[in-house]
């Protein structure tokens, strides 16, 4: 787990990292935390949970280009 992955870090620097724990880790899963809907833009078809303090979903994210 990952709190809050864009703190203290460039929006590409953000990327990159998530892209070498991807490819350095590919049978892993990795559960990350961010207020940053910015990132959350750059990642196609993820499972995303919102979690505020009255309730909890999980939406399929898919994103087309």
């Amino acid at each position: 787990m990952i709190d809050e992955i864009e703190m203290f870090l460039h929006v590409n620097i953000q990327s990159r990292l998530i892209s070498s724990l991807k490819e350095d880790f590919p049978q892993c899963s990795f559960i990350l935390t961010t207020h940053s809907p910015l990132l959350l833009t750059r990642y196609r078809n993820c499972l995303i949970y919102i979690v505020n303090a009255f309730n909890f979903c999980a939406i399929q994210y898919f994103l087309y280009y």
